[in-house]
């Protein structure tokens, strides 16, 4: 059924331009361009998505991006774009990159996650799942959490790959292809699922603290009861912001499950907290920028409609998103006003932008990875 909520959603983000209920995407027209941003380097880093839709986001850690591509071609570069490593997975790959504390890691077909070395590439571990490797999470106090495309969420040994526990969650016949990354603080996991539930265990051993609904599925088809919390979660202290797909945007206190607010809002692509504001794009490509302790908006940006808009992150005071044709958006994070527009590829950037250290590091749907920063000439 993942088959056809990937048709699905080439569908509904744009993938098929020949449908002709797919609304236009809205042209490009001149800014006033008055933030200078400067691409420092590109490279080629393989076949990139391979024109599944995956979102396989770079990782950023100890001065290193790391990116694999969905052919498997797994590779480490430096902050300066210099080539440090390559290897080659066994299979294709199904999510990634993750990890921390000395492994990074991605999903491979064959129901694996494949664990390497940040220094030289070569293999630490692997450990066979119950089926397709659909996200992994940060490792964290030296557990790495993966999710399944069967609903198992699975805690592994970070050094060795072991099992230590396993929660089941079921899956609707119908969903989007992917899953939302699992959220790592203070010894718990945040988890959103498929189904518009939220909930939170521990890192330890797997138990389940609480669990909320975010999202009520409506509609009379599978397609308008889909609701699942696709996109990354943000966490700020003890609140945690997420959106569901055909369903809410909400804040929610982590330590009980307690909703402090919540609205209508529909999105794929998950939630960024920056500066007291909740932000996110839209299944609209409409950006979003809220009060993340009442969930009053306080800006719409509404000039990329249909552009088919990643995350939007921060980025000092101001954000970044990306689009289906490779341009990136620069926008002043107080007002949403657009203040810069690049392009880094020519082909889609799905995944949303990795900011660290100042530098935004961008990996497009044709594998070029690029790195950008504010200041300088363009």
């Amino acid at each position: 059924m993942r088959r056809i909520a990937l048709l699905l959603m080439t569908l509904l983000l744009g993938g098929c331009a020949a449908t002709d209920n797919v609304a236009p995407p809205t042209a490009l027209t001149p800014i006033d361009e008055t933030l200078e941003t400067m691409k420092l380097w590109s490279r080629d880093t393989g076949n990139g998505e391979g024109g599944l839709f995956q979102r396989l986001q770079p990782r950023v850690e100890n001065g290193k991006v790391f990116v694999v591509s969905q052919a498997g071609e797994f590779s480490a570069w430096s902050e300066a774009g210099k080539p440090l490593w390559k290897t080659k997975l066994k299979s294709s790959a199904t999510a990634g990159v993750n990890g921390g504390s000395g492994i990074v890691a991605a999903g491979r077909e064959e129901r694996i996650v494949a664990a390497l070395s940040p220094e030289d590439g070569s293999l630490r571990w692997e450990q066979n799942l119950t089926s397709v490797v659909t996200a992994l999470s940060r490792v964290d106090q030296g557990v790495l959490v993966a999710r399944s495309g069967d609903g198992y969420i699975f805690g592994l040994d970070a050094d060795s790959g072991k099992l230590l526990w396993k929660i089941n969650r079921s899956v609707p016949a119908l969903s989007i292809h992917g899953q939302s990354e699992p959220l790592l603080a203070g010894g718990a996991v945040l988890v959103g699922l498929d189904n518009g539930r939220l909930l939170l265990a521990s890192l330890k051993d797997g138990r389940v603290a609480w669990e909320k609904v975010v999202a009520i599925p409506r509609g009379r088809s599978e397609i308008e009861r889909m609701v699942d919390i696709d996109g990354p979660l943000a966490l700020k202290g003890a609140i945690v912001f997420v959106v569901t797909y055909h369903g809410k945007v909400a804040a929610i206190d982590a330590r009980n499950g307690k909703t402090l607010w919540m609205h209508d809002a529909s999105s794929v692509t998950g939630v960024t907290e920056a500066g007291g504001r909740v932000l996110f794009s839209d299944d609209n490509s409409l950006v979003w920028s809220l009060d993340e302790r009442t969930g009053t908006p306080i800006w719409k940006q509404e000039a990329l409609k249909f552009r088919r808009l990643t995350r939007p992150v921060a980025v000092g005071d101001y954000l970044v998103v990306g689009d289906f044709e490779g341009y990136l958006h620069w926008l002043d994070a107080a007002t949403g006003k657009i203040v810069a527009r690049d392009r880094a590829s020519h082909s889609a950037i799905l995944a949303a932008p990795v900011v660290e250290g100042g530098r935004v590091y961008v990996l497009a749907a044709d594998g070029k990875l690029s790195a950008w920063e504010i200041g300088g000439g363009k």
